[in-house]
């Protein structure tokens, strides 16, 4: 097979990308990324093969979960993408029909759905087929037994009641709101067990409106009803109502579970992990660089290899003088300041501000557009007790979700930074942040503002923390009451002379923050996050004022 023709797919994108196979939710990037996504189109032997592709920082992903191309065009591909994007170094992969030698394999368990419950009843075992029977008969004996289907607009009780389950049975906890997790793993289909009309077992699904495969995301249920096997019921149900549903294919994700074992009608070994552009040490130090110096100096000397220390500049990477332009860019009313409040105080002059949404939320007090207009006018407080004289806050509240809206300001966004290339920094929630907005923010919608209006190739983008710490920073600012910026070598410096924080007094910038951010009353929630906030910086300065740290980039390599 010499004669494989790859390119990239510039017309009827919105068409073609249904091609994928196979067309399910983890292959549709279109779901996840909105436009920052390829389309990758392969004709190889009188076929046709599609595959989706998107690019974060020195990272390709592609789109193959489940997906078996002829050997020849997989390694192909590899060689395109890796040709076509000079700067990209990783190429990651999930659960690929494809070897690679750089890929760890793992078990894929899949069900191919009959026309009939019958049909898929009598290819089980003998003994599934007896347990499923008692199952049912034991729960119906005890309890007076409802299921209920939810789709699309699933309640936030259903996922409240999935979240209790999972920290009760798993002790895992989940940091997203409701809703947010729903968006997060594109979950369509709730299938719920009702036992004596108290929910008792969850399961949740991810398909496409224009595909008959399903994606089994995750499933929980009452702990103290374990006895029940409800995880078995409620994972039959799924797979009861999916065969009424029509679908055709359902994929189980991975592991060595015995229910998993009973119910799939396949198992397939699959590919995961990543594609390296270089091997042996260059492409190692580089690793240990992208994700941390832990232990790496004793693994290195092991293998008999030398770390390169990198030039450190002498200069601070944020340095802000009387002509400096800061932007900050915050996802919502109170982000700034728990961000960056302190640096904002300190350099009011230097700061304009951009509100991407109002997140007016409903509560039992107070309904959502009173909600939105209750943050607007907090902001806009906020602002004038700081001395920000350019901010602009847009309106978000109800529905659609929050990112939807914010997608509606695209060009009134775009509008109010037509001078964006005037600023030297533009502060933003760093990438990897806790909330979902956030991290969309960052990594989607304002890189499509940015580009849009254009940038000044000498600016810098300059990360901050609000829902987790920010990844290697590498400037560090005290809460003083004169606050110094630090680069990172310079901080180390800062640190080991063990001396006071020059310039503390009674009215430290950390108390000030601290008074502006009570001034968000509607978000008083937010004063103990604030507080952990606080601990957690402190424990960098040896229990001293709290040190705020920043990541800073330069806006290529950002964009």
């Amino acid at each position: 097979m010499n004669n494989i023709m790859i390119d990239f797919v510039k017309t009827n994108k919105e068409a073609l990308k249904k091609l994928v196979n196979p067309n399910f939710i983890y292959n549709r990037f279109d779901k996840f990324y909105d436009n920052q996504y390829e389309l990758i189109k392969i004709e190889a032997n009188n076929k046709e093969y599609y595959v989706h592709l998107h690019v974060e920082a020195y990272t390709v992903k592609l789109g193959l979960y489940m997906t078996k191309l002829p050997q020849e065009v997989f390694e192909a591909l590899i060689d395109f993408v890796f040709k076509m994007y000079k700067n990209v170094d990783f190429i990651e992969i999930k659960h690929s029909l494809n070897y690679h030698n750089m890929l760890k394999s793992a078990n894929q368990w899949t069900i191919e759905l009959p026309n009939s419950e019958e049909e898929y009843i009598s290819s089980r075992g003998k003994k599934t087929r007896l347990h499923l029977k008692q199952y049912f008969k034991y729960i119906e004996k005890d309890f007076n037994v409802e299921f209920k289907t939810f789709e699309n607009d699933i309640p936030t009780e259903i996922v409240s009641a999935y979240y209790k389950f999972k920290k009760d049975t798993l002790n895992h906890t989940y940091k997203l709101p409701e809703q947010e997790y729903l968006k997060e793993f594109q979950i369509t289909k709730a299938y719920v067990l009702y036992l004596d009309n108290s929910i008792s077992a969850i399961s949740f699904v991810s398909s496409t409106d224009d595909s008959k495969e399903v994606y089994f995301e995750n499933f929980s249920y009452n702990k103290k009803l374990s006895k029940y096997s409800l995880g078995t019921i409620i994972t039959y149900y799924t797979i009861k109502k999916l065969i009424e549903e029509k679908y055709k294919t359902f994929y189980m994700a991975g592991g060595n579970y015995l229910y998993k074992k009973n119910l799939s009608t396949k198992v397939n070994k699959t590919f995961s992990g990543t594609i390296t552009r270089q091997k042996g040490k260059h492409i190692l130090r580089r690793r240990i660089f992208q994700f941390g110096q832990s232990d790496s100096f004793y693994f290195l000397r092991l293998l008999g290899l030398k770390l390169k220390k990198r030039k450190k500049k002498e200069n601070c990477p944020l340095e802000i003088n009387k002509n400096t332009k800061c932007l900050m860019v915050c996802p919502h009313p109170d982000d700034e300041i728990l961000g960056a409040g302190a640096l904002m105080i300190k350099y009011s002059n230097n700061f304009d501000c951009l509100c991407m949404g109002s997140s007016g939320v409903a509560t039992p007090d107070i309904n959502a557009k009173d909600r939105s207009q209750l943050r607007i006018k907090e902001f806009n407080e906020v602002m004038d007790a700081i001395g920000v004289k350019n901010r602009w806050i847009f309106e978000t509240y109800g529905k659609p979700r929050f990112d939807s809206q914010m997608d509606g300001h695209f060009e009134e966004y775009c509008k109010v930074l037509k001078n964006l290339k005037d600023y030297d920094y533009i502060f933003l929630p760093h990438p990897q942040d806790g909330h979902h907005e956030h991290r969309y923010i960052t990594n989607k919608l304002f890189k499509r503002i940015a580009r849009k209006v254009g940038v000044n190739t000498d600016s810098k983008v300059v990360f901050y923390e609000v829902w987790a710490d920010v990844k290697n920073p590498n400037v560090f600012f005290d809460t003083s009451k004169d606050g110094f910026l630090y680069s990172k070598k310079d901080f180390k410096k800062y640190q080991n002379a063990n001396s006071k924080l020059l310039g503390l007094g009674d009215e430290t910038l950390l108390n000030l923050k601290y008074k502006i951010l009570s001034m968000y009353d509607s978000q008083w929630c937010y004063n103990s996050m604030f507080s952990v906030h606080t601990t957690r910086t402190k424990c960098l300065n040896n229990g001293k004022n709290p040190i705020w740290k920043f990541r800073v980039e330069k806006i290529s390599r950002y964009l």
